[in-house]
């Protein structure tokens, strides 16, 4: 079978998913899950967005997860193939038919306006954010246009900039956060990524996945009061997230990330 995409795409392999595929189902933050039994696809409306829930899709065995550009009809998987089926663009597994179409319960054809952020910028006036959603009007028509947020709304320049200093954290924190007795230089690294994320959420303080991050940080290297405070800012930013709540009952033991059971 086909996985219809929308815009940025997420395609997880089900076989890989611990878990199982109602655990990864309740983690989508918005209601555009769908799976063929094979393949399973969440898509964002917003490339960061896109980013900041792969950053939670942690333990994933290599090869098992994708991401998928419906604009280019482009992905990073050679697993995947991407294409046109019924009248849609479409992705399913490589080297097997394309079979019928699924679809999100809520999906509506021809529902969903798509381009790059470079197409966008000329032509969009941005105009502000009205709860969860990002407003622009386009110049040349008047129309307003709509873009719907899975993470709280920030002005497009400011989300670019927090976005760099994400990646640029986790390269720093990553390798080293489930890491027991981190030596000198370890925890330096480990301070300089801290300290790129604590910039980003200076701008932007709801940012669960960077409280968590760093309460995770705080966790490695044994300040535990200040890692529960993290994991408590980080639930009280998203306690819908069906993992983030788990940290926030106590430190002994080891949390487990968001995407883990």
């Amino acid at each position: 079978m086909a996985l219809v995409l929308s815009a940025y795409d997420v395609v997880v392999r089900v076989s890989a998913l611990s878990a199982g595929i109602e655990a990864f189902a309740r983690s989508a933050p918005n209601q555009t899950f769908c799976t063929d039994g094979s393949l399973a696809r969440v898509s964002f409306m917003i490339a960061a967005d896109r980013g900041v829930f792969l950053g939670g899709l942690k333990g994933m065995p290599e090869g098992s997860v994708a991401s998928v550009d419906r604009h280019n009809s482009s992905t990073n998987a050679a697993w995947l193939e991407v294409g046109r089926n019924s009248g849609v663009d479409a992705v399913w597994i490589r080297g097997t038919p394309p079979g019928p179409l699924v679809v999100p319960v809520t999906w509506k054809p021809g529902e969903l306006t798509f381009g790059t952020p470079e197409e966008m910028k000329e032509p969009l006036e941005y105009l502000g954010i009205e709860g969860s959603v990002e407003v622009y009007r386009d110049k040349r028509t008047g129309q307003k246009l709509y873009a719907g947020r899975t993470q709280p709304g920030v002005a497009p320049e400011l989300a670019a900039q927090l976005e760099e200093l994400r990646q640029e954290a986790n390269g720093l924190i990553e390798p080293l956060m489930f890491k027991e007795g981190l030596g000198f230089l370890e925890k330096r690294r480990m301070k300089k990524g801290m300290n790129l994320l604590e910039q980003a959420l200076a701008s932007f303080p709801e940012n669960w996945f960077a409280r968590w991050t760093l309460g995770m940080c705080f966790r490695a290297l044994a300040e535990h009061p200040r890692a529960l405070l993290e994991f408590r800012r980080a639930y009280a930013a998203n306690p819908q997230h069906p993992d983030v709540g788990r940290v926030t009952t106590g430190i002994p033991g080891r949390p487990t990330p968001p995407g883990h059971r």
